[in-house]
């Protein structure tokens, strides 16, 4: 895995703030379109689950990563597990924090395991996407001990 100095510098620049997230899980497109819809009234939804203030380095969810650099106040829908999230950076505190050359190694290590990380989620993905499952139930009853 190759890590350029550009992703270096952005990942460190994430380490530089910690941000307040609020959530909202709906089971449903349309319902999570009709609180986006009441956000740019500025009506606020009512959010199920309030989450930080965290570090980019604390993060594991994709979604969260993914708006970590939003301004205060924006928002962006995903879909995971069968489910729609709004998500919103609802504040963003800033903390200090090292030299990049002092923790440029450290930096380089972080994003190489989340790429590795990255690229096997993608591998078994893929691996469970493409495999044939055949549960033979007459089987099954024929070897279940008494």
């Amino acid at each position: 895995v190759f890590v350029t100095d550009a992703e270096i510098q952005d990942y460190y620049t994430r380490l530089g703030s910690k941000v307040t997230f609020q959530i909202v899980r709906r089971p449903d497109k349309a319902a999570i379109d009709e609180l986006v819809g009441k956000l740019q009234k500025n009506e606020p939804p009512a959010w199920d689950q309030k989450i930080g203030p965290v570090g980019f380095e604390e993060l594991t969810a994709g979604a969260l990563m993914a708006v970590f650099a939003l301004p205060v106040g924006e928002a962006r829908i995903f879909q995971e597990g069968g489910a729609y999230y709004l998500v919103q950076v609802a504040d963003r505190q800033s903390v200090s924090q090292p030299t990049l050359e002092q923790i440029r190694e450290q930096v380089k290590t972080q994003i190489a395991q989340r790429k590795h990380r990255a690229e096997f989620e993608q591998w078994l993905n893929a691996l469970k996407t493409n495999a044939k499952v055949e549960i033979h139930t007459d089987r099954l009853r024929a070897e279940k001990p008494e």
